[in-house]
């Protein structure tokens, strides 16, 4: 075998293993790089199936479903996560139903962290884990933000791969 062969076979390899990952981040269809999540809560599942309907209307359709007993996600290719979650969590929550999800390697740790900053400078905050996410993902509501909080969880890679979306 000659050596242009080889080279020939080398190069080809690295241009289509360039070409997959290109499509892939360029789809958002890898899970790297993560940039974290936005999270919309709504306020029951009737509308929760409505809320992903009507994101369908505009050509956005969820690609993995990860339900707990607490929580129905749907997840989406941009990064977008439409929940419904139970009220008991949500009363946890302080009724905060959109969130940022910062991929953390320790979200325990983060989430304790960043609760107590918003304590030290004026603002109140806890942590909540999700019963069934076993500190995977940890919450921070605060009164200083109207709304919303954030939160962190373990970068997809981490996450285990989640099943397909299914209605």
């Amino acid at each position: 075998m000659s050596w242009t062969l080889v080279w020939a076979i080398v190069a080809t390899v690295a241009l289509g293993v360039s070409l997959i990952v290109n499509h892939g981040l360029w789809t958002r269809r890898l899970p790297f790089p993560d940039y974290g999540s936005f999270v919309l809560t709504c306020r029951d599942e009737k509308t929760w199936r409505v809320v992903i309907r009507a994101l369908q209307l505009y050509g956005m359709r969820p690609v993995f479903r990860v339900d707990t007993a607490f929580v129905k996600r749907a997840i989406y290719q941009n990064g977008l996560i439409v929940n419904y979650a139970v009220p008991a969590l949500l009363a946890e929550l302080d009724n905060a139903g959109a969130a940022f999800m910062i991929p953390s390697s320790d979200p325990w740790e983060d989430a304790q962290r960043l609760k107590s900053f918003l304590r030290t400078n004026s603002s109140n905050a806890k942590a909540v884990v999700e019963p069934d996410m076993e500190r995977k993902a940890v919450l921070v509501p605060s009164n200083a933000f109207v709304s919303g909080m954030l939160g962190f969880r373990l970068p997809f890679t981490k996450m285990g791969k989640p099943p397909k979306w299914h209605d």
